[in-house]
């Protein structure tokens, strides 16, 4: 039986803040990261990382106060 590729998931980002976020998801890709968690800190965030999380199949939100 074949092994399975070791794959990551990154359960606390701050997708929103970053100043390239190209760079940042290419970033993860190479390193094998197929799913991240936007983390939203105030309503202001919360609004992004939905927004990312409608745009890439990959990140989910997770809404702060």
């Amino acid at each position: 039986m074949p092994k399975e590729k070791e794959c990551f998931i990154d359960v606390h980002a701050h997708m929103d803040m970053l100043d390239d976020l190209a760079i940042a998801i290419k970033n993860a890709e190479k390193k094998d990261v197929r799913i991240i968690i936007a983390q939203g800190v105030n309503m202001e965030s919360n609004r992004r990382v939905l927004a990312l999380s409608q745009n890439y199949s990959f990140i989910k939100a997770a809404l702060g106060l």
